[in-house]
């Protein structure tokens, strides 16, 4: 009976033991489940999130249909620090006209940001300041990575068909531009202005191509002094205007092509 009791106990409390162990073997494990975008106006709840600045962060993002931005008022993205898989689908319709400067379809990515596979089609045109303009993105600091804008791009100073600036954190890779860039100081057609890494990218859009008439320009009156005597304007590139590192960029083999 002594050892009936014994074997008891002992089964009982092996079951004790492993009641917990099973109980945290069935707790879900790994990454939180990715946020599905699979229609234009999850896409506009999730830019509106991004306002936010902590929103996005660990987060993952994958868009599931093309998004047509037209007539939609959108706002660009304020801040993104997340990761967002295109999945090779298109944001088109954008058109970014307001004052301001770090404008895009996403004003600013920061260094935990990674957009993959993501296309944009539109208009990138703002007024006011104009400092930090791109197709993409005004101000990148994280990884951007087979990414492509199609459309028209302009502004004052870190103009790009991609991204306006590439800070120092930030790492375009397999990126590319179609379309014209106009802008007066460090203005290309893959990043205006480059102090991080940008490797394997392909501009084929052009680059300055229209007469530019810089913000603020002075006009003369005197027949025997040209006008462009006196414009400024300065660091402007196929792929990047001002590149403050080697860039991969300008030994692709994708090669560069300026119309």
């Amino acid at each position: 009976m002594r050892r009936r009791l014994s074997l008891t106990l002992a089964l009982l409390l092996l079951l004790a033991a492993a009641l917990p162990l099973r109980a945290f073997a069935e707790e879900p494990a790994g990454e939180e489940a990715p946020i599905v975008l699979d229609s234009r106006e999850a896409f506009l709840a999730f830019a509106e999130a991004c306002c936010e600045e902590g929103y996005s962060l660990g987060r993952v993002f994958e868009l599931a249909c093309d998004v047509d931005l037209a007539g939609t008022g959108f706002e660009p993205i304020a801040y993104f620090a997340g990761t967002l898989k295109g999945n090779g689908h298109t944001v088109s319709g954008l058109s970014v006209t307001r004052a301001g400067s770090r404008m895009g379809l996403f004003r600013r990515t920061g260094p935990t940001s990674a957009i993959y596979d993501l296309n944009a089609e539109g208009v990138v045109d703002p007024a006011g300041t104009q400092e930090g303009v791109g197709g993409l993105v005004g101000e990148h600091a994280g990884s951007l990575v087979a990414c492509s804008f199609s459309g028209e791009v302009s502004g004052i100073a870190d103009v790009g068909g991609v991204v306006g600036r590439n800070t120092a954190t930030g790492r375009v890779s397999g990126c590319s531009f179609r379309g014209s860039v106009t802008g007066e100081h460090q203005v290309g057609g893959v990043a205006g202005k480059n102090e991080g890494v940008l490797a394997e990218c392909l501009n084929s859009g052009a680059v300055n191509t229209v007469p530019v008439t810089p913000a603020g320009e002075f006009r003369f009156d005197l027949s025997a002094v040209s006008q462009d005597d006196f414009l400024n304007i300065s660091n402007i590139g196929g792929v990047v205007g001002g590149d403050c590192v080697k860039s991969e960029a300008k030994s692709s083999p994708y090669g560069l092509k300026l119309v």
